[in-house]
């Protein structure tokens, strides 16, 4: 007989294998689509450094090696890049978890009385539309950082493509808040149905 048994005080055991194993592929499967994400936004986001600097240094014709300003500009430059860099390495490896650590801290404020670790199923089932925003998002920043180059100065361009990188980016947290809301609507423990793709 099992101390639950034997002791009525005791908390209730539930069997949570099944949940955990689903747990772990959505995690295995979110970590794909974090990698895939960071690997493709990662060239259009350094890109962009160089889009942002080079046309100063053309249209000035300053050489950092002679000018200041120039050799401030460059080094600026350069620590965005190497921060860039250490941000796209950190999720590479750590993205799901921070993720999941995120989910856990807002489950008490937001999740009701559904469990935890469904809640973090939720959020990682979420991550579905993950490669599809970086995708275009790559396309959308690649067009704009070419763009940067003729130095455009009018509003509406930096209107359009502002509007464009806010709406791909709710393209990967808007599934995440409705699998939340859909998971605290039912408000009991279900099953993860894993679909093995990127």
């Amino acid at each position: 007989m099992s101390d639950s048994q034997s002791n009525p005080y005791a908390a209730p055991v539930s069997e949570l294998t099944a949940p955990q194993a689903a747990s772990h592929e959505l995690e295995l499967l979110a970590t794909r689509r974090f990698r895939t994400a960071v690997g493709l936004l990662l060239p259009p986001a350094l890109f962009n450094c160089v889009a942002v600097t080079l046309p100063r240094f053309v249209d000035s014709g300053r050489v950092p090696a002679t000018d200041s300003w120039a050799f401030f500009s460059l080094a600026v430059t350069i620590v965005g890049m190497v921060f860039l860099l250490g941000i796209a390495v950190f999720l590479w490896f750590r993205g799901t978890m921070l993720l999941m650590f995120i989910t856990a801290l807002l489950h008490p404020l937001l999740g009701g009385r559904t469990e935890r670790n469904g809640w973090i199923d939720a959020a990682l089932e979420g991550t579905r539309g993950f490669v599809v925003a970086a995708v275009l998002g790559s396309i959308v920043w690649l067009t704009y950082d070419i763009l940067l180059f003729f130095q455009p100065s009018h509003y509406s361009f930096f209107l359009f493509f502002g509007t464009l990188a806010h709406i791909l980016g709710a393209i990967m947290y808007v599934p995440i808040l409705v699998k939340w809301f859909r998971y605290r609507r039912a408000g009991a423990p279900r099953k993860v149905e894993v679909v093995d793709e990127v």
